[in-house]
């Protein structure tokens, strides 16, 4: 038959004691041929296994399979290393490889061969499942042949204060090493007194709503707006583009799903759109999605993640707020196990924002002006222009409503003074609020590079700039409330968006915009009397 045949083809590496067993599972049955444990020298961290799976009688690569044996002699030989060492065979027969036969076979509804080309690879349903079984049944097997028992233990803290002193004798090295370390003592200057991942009770409160900010440059007639997330509206789904770290405590709120202006927006069709007399409308109306500029921005993201720093984002996934350094709040603090770090915000935010924009292009949230401005107004604010300039930009920022609303939701109406007003901007990260402060400069910026600009895709790739530089920026002064808000945002919001969201680039790292303060260790030759 076809497993003997295979033995005669394999002499040289069956020569040697071998376990064989059959067993059948989940409609599967499958032979195997497994090399002893005492034919195996204790150098395993040089073992090789040598593989030859069979399903349905034809030669198929299967890595899965390969690496679930692979893991069960890792399992199984440092406990065997022990028992054979004192007994194990010095002749040139011991060996350091691993030989492996499978046989299985599978009903054909079960298998699919087209999956490479020379059909050296094949699927077959419940894969996991009989990978799973076919694993249990190989360490069954070895360890009743080996006469070895399997015990597993839980990983011990290092300050557990005592240990079982129960040994059994199959494995009484094992608990003995393991008691010398769990006895081992930390020294203080060594010891991690912080966790990254426990909350406070003020990451369960919002930030004082609603928002409270104020567009001014200084005139007695600036009024105070309030400024709320889109209310009675479901959250949007999860960009596809964006992925999550599975640890809850880093999970950062999903933008808000937009509405459209007005209810004969809900009814609009292409015809309608195609219409010139749309120009002169006052309706604001959903362009036609580009797939080429959407496939532009995605893969501006994925080279965004090619050319991430995988060690500067294992560090931000550890990091504990510890608080801001200069009154210019220009440096966050943060705790990563034994070190104090310290964050270059201005280059990471600004980082950070343009890799949101770029994810969840054409598909941001908004914030709502309870008390709309009008454009002209905020354009006044910039005091030193001249009417004519001003009125420029508020034309050309006029001619491209429809683009800024569909792509970076800010909303501009037309009222029936015949003025146009501000109704909402965009919101990249919940309860994160920028400086408007900075709202005129941002619009006049805004004019100024559509009116620069004639290629959309350079357009957008512009604005983009523009705005990931605007949420970055935090220049005016705050009140006590404000930077309490401020700082409060920086620990709940803004930290976690670094750990589950943010890609730092390595430009980041060759700036240095991440530095090491100092550590535990250093700080305890100092303080230790203390």
């Amino acid at each position: 038959n076809l497993c003997e045949i295979t033995l005669e083809s394999f002499a040289d590496q069956t020569k040697n004691p071998r376990i064989s067993f059959l067993v059948n599972k989940l409609h599967v049955s499958f032979v195997a041929l497994l090399t002893h444990l005492s034919q195996i020298t204790s150098n395993i961290s040089r073992l090789a296994i040598k593989s030859l799976f069979f399903i349905n009688n034809r030669v198929v690569e299967c890595p899965e399979l390969r690496k679930a044996l692979e893991l069960v002699y890792s399992q199984v030989l440092p406990q065997c290393v022990g028992k054979f060492g004192p007994n194990r065979s010095q002749s040139s027969k011991a060996d350091t490889n691993i030989f492996a036969y499978f046989s299985l076979q599978i009903p054909a509804n079960l298998l699919d061969v087209n999956v490479h080309p020379t059909k050296e690879q094949v699927l077959f349903t419940n894969s996991k499942q009989i990978t799973e079984g076919i694993i249990d049944a190989c360490k069954e097997a070895l360890l009743a042949e080996s006469d070895v028992q399997c015990f597993s233990f839980n990983a011990c803290s290092a300050s557990t204060s005592s240990v079982p002193k129960t040994k059994l004798n199959t494995s009484g090295e094992i608990l003995t090493s393991l008691q010398s370390l769990t006895n081992r003592k930390v020294l203080p200057q060594f010891k991690v007194r912080t966790d990254y991942k426990s909350r406070t009770l003020e990451a369960f409160f919002d930030v004082p709503e609603p928002f409270k900010a104020v567009i001014s440059s200084g005139e007695s007639t600036n009024s105070e707006v309030c400024i709320v997330p889109a209310e009675n509206e479901k959250k949007r789904d999860k960009s596809p583009d964006l992925a999550f770290d599975s640890d809850p405590a880093d999970i950062v709120s999903p933008p808000r799903k937009r509405t459209l202006i007005n209810k004969e927006l809900q009814q609009w069709t292409k015809e309608k759109y195609g219409k010139a007399s749309l120009k002169n409308t006052d309706e604001l109306g959903m362009p036609q999605k580009r797939t080429e500029l959407e496939d532009k921005f995605r893969m501006l993201v994925l080279d965004l993640e090619k050319d991430a720093s995988p060690k500067l984002r294992n560090v931000l996934r550890e990091c504990k707020y510890v608080g801001l350094t200069t009154h210019k709040r220009r440096y966050m603090l943060v705790q990563r196990g034994l070190s104090l770090l310290n964050l270059d915000l201005d280059q990471m935010l600004e980082e950070m924002f343009h890799q949101l924009l770029l994810r969840n292009f054409g598909n941001l949230g908004e914030y709502r002006l309870n008390k709309p401005i009008a454009l002209d107004a905020i354009l006044k604010k910039l005091g030193s222009r001249e009417e004519e300039e001003r009125r420029r930009i508020h034309d050309q920022i006029i001619a491209k409503q429809i683009l800024l609303f569909d792509y970076f939701t800010f909303r501009i109406q037309k009222h029936k003074d015949g003025l146009f007003y501000l109704h909402g901007f965009p919101m990249l990260l919940d309860k994160y609020l920028p400086d408007l402060c900075q709202m005129p400069t941002l619009m006049y910026r805004l004019g100024e590079i559509i009116g620069e600009t004639s290629d959309e895709s350079r357009l957008l790739s512009a604005l983009i700039r523009l705005l990931s530089q605007f949420y970055s920026n935090k220049l005016t002064p705050m009140s006590r409330e404000e930077d309490k808000c401020y700082r409060w945002s920086l620990e709940h919001v803004i930290l976690p968006a670094f750990r589950s969201v943010y890609f730092p680039s390595k430009s980041i790292e060759e700036t240095k915009a991440i530095t090491t303060l100092t550590t535990l260790p250093v700080l305890y030759k100092s303080f230790e009397r203390c």
